[in-house]
């Protein structure tokens, strides 16, 4: 298999980024280049590079638990400190609000909504939603 890769360039695949750069100059972006589109290899590096940029030491995360573990581990490596709040089983495992609203605090920078959630794979409602989205607004 010689044609077989690894991974793509650090960017991202070419003709992904080049596409991006075509359908924002088809809305009246113009002026980036195909060496301006960042899009990674991969969710796992993008998640911790979001968070390295996100987070200063000790800074709080709230992720839903049971979590994909990958998420604890980008929040600590970067500097911050998970804080996981409930999904519970008998809810559907949807995310616990009174939970979410009980964990956050002046610490907290950021309340990670993986969804549809893995490895639960329960699927959020709009109105859940925008009810976590609430809780972040107020504080």
């Amino acid at each position: 298999m010689p044609s077989a890769q690894g991974y793509c360039d650090s960017k991202g695949l070419y003709s992904a980024r080049k596409a991006i750069v075509q359908y924002y100059q088809s809305k009246g972006i113009l002026g980036a280049t195909v060496n301006d589109v960042y899009i990674g290899n991969g969710v796992s590096e993008l998640i911790t590079m979001a968070m390295q940029a996100l987070l200063n030491d000790g800074d709080e995360v709230l992720v839903p638990m049971p979590d994909y573990p990958l998420w604890t581990a980008a929040v600590t490596l970067s500097g911050g400190k998970a804080v996981h709040y409930l999904c519970d089983e008998d809810a559907n495992w949807f995310p616990a609000i009174d939970d979410i609203k009980a964990k956050v605090n002046a610490k907290t920078k950021a309340i990670v909504i993986i969804n549809p959630n893995n490895p639960t794979g329960a699927v959020y409602s709009k109105e859940l939603l925008q009810e976590i989205v609430e809780i972040a607004r107020q504080n």
